[in-house]
């Protein structure tokens, strides 16, 4: 089942409705002759099931041309619908061009083509057989209706996801504009102060400014190697070099060994049977537990941490926990990147809490769902 699905992800989308289109076909020419016949219709014969293929395979250009595809796939099912062929499935097609339409045109425009559909079937039935009319565009305007509120459903939550995802990209850009404040506003300010100082007293007192010069040396390599310590937590993957591989879970040993290099030894739990993860969740979890863990090493005075990831059924929860100072220095309005975490969990439909522990230090757990609604 995995591998199915990996395979399916890499087909682009001109392949995926392709393959759709050509799965409906061969529905469609499997069920259309085994339709029962009521009176007043005709019992599907070789024309039938040519045209049912016929209005399948027009599905294949539905989201690189959806109005070609919606002309594509209804003029084959007027001829259908001249023939009087009994209903079935073939009427499908059509439906799932104005389904794409709906999606990604206006809606007024959609509105219209649905309308249109539905007149020119009953049209078609009308002036060429002059039976079940009546039937007929009663079933067409709940189908279509159908069709079309759930293409306007399907975009209107693309729509608010896509918010959600602007808002978690403009809180993290906040994020990481106040982890660098924090870091270098202290540093930078020291080194102004001890350049003052060395310009004031260099002539007269080579001695001190020679001090002061050191001490710029000092901070500045500090801030050097905090900068760095921030951006290795802040940088996305596009950012990063081209060998190097994906942020992903694979990497939680090298984050691991870089986190006790820092003094922090962490002790790893891992309950469940590890599966393949979406992209957005693996990334997601990663940085989660990169951030929590550069919080310990910064701000909760201890010397271990500890590390859970359970892979449930639905959901990926990862949790980073400590037995330091409690709450100190976690204010999520200080620039601790709290914040941020929360809405990278949120945007994937997820929650995140963080907050001191009952007893003593503080915990970070996230609730990643493992099912990401992709592209219809």
């Amino acid at each position: 089942m995995n591998v199915a699905v990996r395979r399916l992800r890499r087909l682009s989308p001109f392949q995926a409705d392709l393959s759709l289109a050509v799965v409906l076909a061969i529905v469609f020419a499997a069920l259309t002759p085994a339709v029962p016949v009521h009176h007043g219709y005709r019992r599907a014969d070789t024309l039938a099931i040519v045209l049912a293929a016929l209005s399948a395979l027009a599905l294949s250009f539905r989201r690189r041309a959806p109005l070609a595809t919606w002309g594509a796939s209804l003029a084959p099912m007027l001829v259908y619908q001249a023939r009087a062929y009994e209903g079935g499935p073939a009427l499908l097609a059509p439906l799932v061009a104005l389904y794409t339409i709906a999606q990604a045109q206006p809606r007024r425009q959609s509105l219209a083509l649905g309308i249109l559909t539905g007149a020119l079937m009953a049209a078609a039935r009308l002036i060429f057989s002059n039976e079940a009319v009546g039937t007929l565009a009663t079933d067409a305007i709940g189908f279509i209706g159908a069709a079309i509120f759930l293409g306007w459903a399907v975009a209107g939550r693309r729509a608010y996801l896509a918010q959600l995802q602007d808002r978690a990209q403009r809180a993290e850009r906040l994020r990481i504009a106040r982890e660098l404040h924090d870091a270098l506003a202290h540093s930078i300010a020291t080194i102004n102060v001890q350049a003052g100082a060395a310009e004031h007293v260099i002539e007269k007192r080579p001695q001190e400014a020679a001090q002061a010069l050191a001490a710029i040396k000092q901070t500045s390599k500090q801030a050097l190697a905090e900068l760095r310590e921030i951006l290795g937590v802040l940088r996305q993957d596009e950012d990063a070099q081209p060998r190097a591989p994906a942020a992903g879970l694979a990497q939680l040993d090298a984050l691991l060994e870089q986190t006790r290099r820092r003094g922090l030894e962490v002790e790893l739990e891992v309950q469940g049977q590890p599966k393949l993860l979406p992209t957005a969740v693996d990334l997601a979890a990663y940085r989660i537990v990169q951030e929590s863990l550069t919080n310990v090493s910064r701000h909760a005075g201890c010397e271990t941490a500890r590390l859970e990831i359970t892979y449930g059924r639905s959901a990926l929860t990862v949790a980073v926990s400590d037995e330091g100072a409690g709450d100190q220095g976690f204010d999520e309005g200080a620039g601790h990147g709290i914040a941020g975490m929360r809405e990278r969990a949120r945007a994937l439909g997820g929650s995140l809490i963080a907050g001191p522990r009952p007893d003593r230090g503080f915990e970070v757990r996230a609730s990643l769902p493992l099912h990401t609604a992709g592209r219809a």
